[in-house]
């Protein structure tokens, strides 16, 4: 189970409907980046991975964690059973085991890291470095169990396209950081949920990141973010210490593709009075499971 498999659970869905009303959202931004990606799933956990690059250039202090596409790699050379073909040579009439994916793989994230590095030196984004991105969030589908091996390694030129509108898009103003910026930040308690990660952490706003066509506040894109809020309040954000001097007070998403960064007052949201029980009742429905 994920945050995102666990927040699709009936049940779930109708106690944060009931706890939670969805903020006002009436912006009348026009759309920047049309979609010209023909996999935009791709596209979107792309440019995450590019605007993180991004901030931490900006703000170089920014706490940074392994990258996602990392653990993949990980994972397939701890159990390279799942990710090892066993081929049978038919002009030799022998078996051998063809590594190629967990090959290529290495080689991604060295060039990956290679043009990151480049990147925060130059600040210049390369086509080298989006295809980096790109061949990063196909590598992502590996620690999520979804992806196909056939696909690693293979982007479109419409996906660097896409991915090329979007980075122009971003500018220093967009995300102003005083003390506090954390990339990918990781929950404590996500264990209870099979595992949670969100995009940004900026000061005392933490932000989802959604490359999505339409401009909406959909109940899902609102449930997530109160679904990383809740573990925030369960117990806290690896690496950050939570005290009175920083502290989360308000949550945001980002369309990218919008240039939009909406956000809202966390106690616009929540019922004082009664959240600390709601915080028991998420604790005790995860840890039950599906």
């Amino acid at each position: 189970m994920s945050l995102t498999s666990f927040l699709n659970q009936p049940d779930v869905k109708v106690k944060f409907k009931n706890e939670f009303p969805k903020p006002k959202f009436t912006p009348t931004s026009k759309i920047l980046a049309p979609l010209i990606a023909d996999r935009p799933g791709l596209a979107g956990t792309a440019f995450d991975y590019l605007l993180r690059f991004y901030l931490k250039r900006a703000y170089p202090k920014a706490k940074v964690s392994e990258w996602i596409a990392e653990k993949s790699l990980k994972l397939m050379q701890a159990k390279p059973y799942f990710y090892v073909t066993v081929v049978l040579d038919t002009d030799k009439g022998s078996i051998y085991e063809d590594d190629s994916f967990i090959r290529s793989s290495i080689k991604i994230i060295a060039k990956a890291r290679e043009n990151y590095t480049r990147y925060l030196k130059t600040g210049r984004i390369s086509n080298s470095l989006l295809k980096s991105c790109l061949y990063l969030s196909q590598l992502d589908a590996v620690y999520r169990r979804d992806y196909k091996d056939e696909e690693i390694g293979y982007i479109s030129k419409n996906c660097v396209s896409d991915l090329k509108k979007l980075s122009s898009l971003l500018t220093p103003d967009l995300f102003p950081i005083k003390k506090v910026c954390v990339l990918n930040p990781s929950f404590k308690a996500a264990s209870m949920v099979g595992g949670a990660d969100a995009d940004l952490l900026i000061d005392d706003l933490l932000i989802d990141i959604k490359t999505v066509k339409t401009l909406s506040l959909q109940r899902p894109y609102f449930n997530q973010i109160m679904g990383y809020y809740c573990l925030y309040k369960l117990g806290g954000i690896n690496g950050i210490e939570r005290n009175k001097k920083h502290e989360i007070k308000r949550l945001g998403i980002y369309y990218s593709r919008y240039q939009y960064l909406y956000t809202f007052n966390v106690a616009d949201v929540i019922n004082k009075k009664g959240f600390s029980s709601f915080l028991k009742w998420f604790k005790k429905r995860a840890l039950k499971g599906d």
